[in-house]
């Protein structure tokens, strides 16, 4: 026991227990997350594969010729650009990060799919193995996070119950297991999506985290757009103030949204010079 002189209230120290249950599931994270990490290189190969380590150069890109990546009406498009109009931008720049940090260079062509494993892989579109380890590392990186994040939102939800059930059912998931671990969207699309979720369920509701968690998932994949109005429905229910709610909630929504599209917009370089065009 401690006095605590200035409020002469006693304190007890010993109220701080540790709780073993959070510890087991740190143990359960390091073991599945290395069980994990370990099994990359037996992941099959996607074709598409290819095609994002080929696209995986826009940081660079932007630093050494900007105007290359903006979308102009009637300009006609090269590869990288359509990939850029067809997928979300978040992958890519993952990618870069990863493979820069490894030393590789981007693959010199795209997967064609019109000519033969041979042709292909011939004309330099079939990653080594050091450039799809790196590759695919950068987006398996997000698995643990990810996991982390199921388990939280089953406490949070639910009980410790729930977060165990969840955790084992999302690390014991074959899609998970398998297109996770690709040089593909769905690593960062999971843990987005996730974020999202933690940010909607959160006991103080942030428009700016909603509407940055919101953004990212969109920018992991366009098909994730619908949580935009999941995060409206979360503001909605959310807004306490019992005069002229409706009125109330005008500013709270606005925000929101320019949050998203900022966000959005910041991410994709090719909507820079007409935004609303592009």
């Amino acid at each position: 026991m401690k006095i605590n002189k200035k409020n002469h209230t006693q304190i007890n120290l010993f109220d701080n227990r540790i709780d073993w249950s959070n510890v087991l599931f740190v143990i359960l994270l390091i073991a599945v997350s290395a069980w994990y990490f370990s099994g990359i290189n037996t992941i099959p190969f996607h074709l598409d594969e290819s095609s994002y380590l080929f696209s995986s150069d826009d940081l660079e890109t932007l630093v050494t010729n900007p105007s290359s990546l903006f979308w102009e009406p009637g300009k006609e498009t090269d590869r990288k650009l359509t990939l850029r109009l067809l997928d979300s931008p978040l992958r890519r720049y993952i990618n870069e990060i990863g493979r820069q940090l490894a030393g590789e260079k981007a693959l010199p062509v795209d997967w064609d799919w019109t000519k033969s494993w041979e042709e292909n892989a011939h004309a330099g579109a079939l990653p080594d193995g050091k450039l799809l380890y790196f590759g695919r590392l950068s987006i398996a990186i997000f698995f643990p996070f990810s996991l982390l994040l199921v388990y939280s939102l089953g406490n949070r939800i639910l009980n410790n119950t729930c977060g165990w059930i969840a955790a084992i059912l999302f690390a014991s998931n074959a899609l998970i297991l398998l297109h996770t671990r690709r040089v593909m969207a769905e690593g960062v699309l999971v843990f987005t999506v996730l974020l999202f979720l933690w940010s909607v369920t959160s006991p103080k509701k942030s428009i700016f985290f909603i509407g940055i968690t919101a953004a990212l998932a969109f920018c992991a994949k366009q098909s994730s757009g619908i949580l935009y109005l999941v995060g409206i429905i979360a503001i909605v229910f959310n807004n306490h103030d019992k005069r002229g709610s409706a009125l109330s909630l005008i500013p709270r929504l606005i925000s929101y949204s320019v949050i998203f599209i900022t966000a959005i917009y910041i991410l994709n370089p090719y909507m820079w010079k007409h935004p609303i065009q592009s």
